[in-house]
C-alpha cells in the first residue's frame, strides 16, 4: 500500500537514474526491461518505506512513513543503481572468463559455477533477495572469478575437487529441501533454510577465496547445525 501511494515519486526516481540505460543493457541477459523496472521500484520502495520493522497501525503512522520515506527516493535509487551496475558488470566479466575455459577436465567446475550463477542471478533477484545478502553479491562474484583462476592453475583442480566434496552434499540437501517445499505448494522458505542457503554461499567464499573474508563465521559443523534447525522448521 505504501508503494502504491508513493508510486509517482518512485517512478520519477527510477526515470531519473543516470545509469538506467546501461542497466537495461546489462540486465537484458537476465530479464526484460519491464522486470528490471518493477524490481527497481520494489527495492527502492523497500528502502524508503520498509527499512525498519515498525508496524503501521494507524493513518498517522502511514502518513508519517510516507513523509519520511519519500525524500529518500532519489538517494535510494542511486544506491540501488550503483550496486546493481556493479553486480551485472561483474557477472558479465565472470561469464567471459568462463567462456575462455574449454578444457573437458574443467567441465565439472564450470557446470557448478553456472548453476551457482543461475541461482544467484535468477530473474527478479534484485527484488527477491534479502538486502543484507544482495549487498554481498560483488564478493560472491569475485569469489567465482578467483575460483576459476585457481582451478585452471597448476594443481588447482585437485584443490577445487576437494572443496566440492565438502560443499556438494550440503548444496544438494538444500536444493532437495526447496523442491520438497515446492511440492507442498510452499514458495516461501522458512527463515532457518534461508540462513542455511546463505551460509552455503559464505562457505564458498571460505573454500575458494578465503582472502575475501566471510560475512559470518562458517564451517562444515556450523552449517550442519543450521541444517538441523532448518529441517525442524520444515517439518
Amino acid at each position: 500500500m505504501l508503494a502504491v501511494v508513493a508510486k509517482d515519486d518512485l517512478e520519477r526516481a527510477v526515470r531519473q537514474m543516470s545509469n538506467l540505460d546501461g542497466l537495461r543493457v546489462l540486465h537484458s541477459t537476465i530479464g526484460s526491461a519491464k522486470l528490471l523496472h518493477l524490481s527497481l521500484l520494489s527495492r527502492i520502495a523497500e528502502m524508503c518505506y520498509l527499512s525498519d520493522d515498525a508496524i503501521v497501525r494507524t493513518k498517522a503512522d502511514f502518513e508519517s512513513r510516507i513523509a519520511r520515506g519519500t525524500p529518500k527516493a532519489d538517494a535510494s535509487a542511486k544506491f540501488v543503481g550503483q550496486l546493481l551496475a556493479n553486480i551485472l558488470a561483474l557477472c558479465q566479466a565472470t561469464l567471459l572468463q568462463l567462456e575462455k575455459v574449454n578444457t573437458p577436465i574443467h567441465q565439472p567446475v564450470l557446470l557448478d559455477i553456472r548453476e551457482q550463477l543461475d541461482h544467484l542471478l535468477q530473474p527478479g533477484f534484485l527484488a527477491s533477495i534479502p538486502w543484507e545478502w544482495l549487498t554481498e553479491f560483488p564478493r560472491y562474484l569475485a569469489t567465482v572469478q578467483a575460483r576459476i583462476r585457481k582451478a585452471t592453475s597448476m594443481g588447482g583442480l585437485e584443490k577445487d575437487e576437494a572443496a566440492m566434496v565438502e560443499l556438494r552434499p550440503r548444496q544438494e540437501a538444500y536444493l532437495l529441501a526447496v523442491r520438497e517445499l515446492g511440492s507442498r505448494g510452499m514458495s516461501e522458505q522458512p527463515p532457518g533454510l534461508v540462513l542455511y542457503r546463505w551460509m552455503l554461499e559464505e562457505y564458498r567464499v571460505q573454500l575458494f577465496a578465503q582472502d575475501l573474508g566471510t560475512k559470518i563465521t562458517v564451517s562444515g559443523k556450523r552449517i550442519d547445525q543450521q541444517w538441523m534447525k532448518a529441517i525442524g522448521e520444515i517439518g
